[in-house]
């Protein structure tokens, strides 16, 4: 993990920061305002000054932790691309005196990008269960229909348990695909 480490002055000026913090931004840090310094982003949206999570932990002297779900990324000047991280912030108090912050991110990138794949194969595999069940089923029917020529009651007791689990597996991939598809709006709207 890259953790870059901004220490603020009550003003939200940024008085220090680690070696990964200004490796990772690729500027000076010392100086600038911390929305400008660490400038944030909240599921691919520029984070505003009053959303900047350690300007919000200097207005309200409580800790900041990233939520699971929310994807936050600091943008890297020079290279002018994002990394995605998780990040937070916590008050400097002098007895009730508030006298700065410091705000930290950790580096998730490779994690980002396992749990981007393993979205990807459940939704892939749940598309290519979800058509050789679909034509199980429909022979089932067939086949129960009487069609063909009759079944005997045996015959017919097998296919009404290869009718039950093939629909019970047909919701499984179903529930599957609804998942990914719910992971993906609740990534985009949080």
């Amino acid at each position: 993990f890259t953790q870059g480490i901004v220490v603020v002055d009550k003003k939200g000026l940024v008085t220090d920061a680690n070696p990964a913090a200004i490796k990772t931004i690729n500027t000076k840090l010392v100086g600038k305002p911390v929305d400008t310094a660490l400038q944030l982003f909240r599921q691919n949206k520029p984070v505003t000054k009053a959303q900047h999570p350690v300007l919000q932990c200097l207005k309200t002297r409580k800790q900041y932790r990233s939520h699971a779900g929310v994807r936050w990324s600091v943008k890297q000047l020079k290279k002018d691309s994002m990394m995605p991280v998780i990040l937070g912030a916590t008050p400097i108090l002098q007895g009730k005196k508030l006298i700065g912050a410091v705000g930290f991110f950790y580096d998730i990138t490779e994690e980002r990008r396992i749990d981007d794949l393993k979205s990807e194969f459940i939704s892939l595999a749940s598309h290519q269960m979800r058509t050789p069940l679909s034509t199980i089923q429909w022979y089932i029917e067939i086949l129960a229909g009487g069609e063909s020529s009759p079944l005997s009651e045996e015959q017919g007791e097998y296919l009404t348990e290869m009718d039950t689990a093939t629909k019970r597996m047909i919701r499984l991939v179903d529930t599957l695909l609804q998942a990914t598809h719910l992971e993906g709006k609740r990534i985009k709207a949080s």
